[in-house]
């Protein structure tokens, strides 16, 4: 089931991205939600926030590692947990996203951009990253409330 998640939200997010590069020029902008959110066709050769800049093979190696790591983690957790997993899958799904675009174009497109904030223009793989991991740490929470109470039983 996990591998589902991981492989739709990986080709919801390239997806996009192809739809981006389909239609909206380098650096061209077109309204989505006016106000709220617009589409900009922009490429981001760092990470989150442009952090390592031109580091692609740093990041492709991080990449790669941090994979590894979460599926590690996901197979650990899979019994454990449903939400879990599911966070696990959705960060792995964004890694790759992201690191796909690393490996095939040198960069990442990047194309939401927040209208009523200055934040940085993301992609469908950023949000499965912190979707992911907002999943992840609310089922922390759950499970750690859920020790105590057990622990004073």
């Amino acid at each position: 089931m996990y591998i589902i998640l991981v492989i739709t939200a990986l080709l919801l997010d390239q997806a996009m991205k192809f739809w981006t590069v389909s239609h909206l020029k380098l650096g061209e902008s077109q309204h989505f939600l006016p106000g709220i959110v617009s589409l900009h066709h922009i490429r981001n050769f760092g990470a989150a926030w442009g952090v390592f800049s031109h580091s692609r093979i740093f990041l492709l190696l991080i990449t790669l590692l941090a994979s590894c790591f979460i599926i590690h983690l996901m197979r650990q957790e899979i019994h454990r947990s449903k939400a879990l997993a599911t966070g696990y899958a959705l960060v792995l799904s964004g890694a790759l996203g992201n690191g796909l675009d690393r490996f095939r174009l040198g960069y990442v497109v990047d194309m939401f951009d927040f209208d009523f904030i200055n934040f940085p223009i993301f992609n469908l793989a950023d949000c499965f990253i912190s979707l992911g991991v907002v999943i992840l740490l609310l089922a922390y929470l759950y499970l750690d409330k859920q020790k105590e109470k057990g622990a004073m039983l």
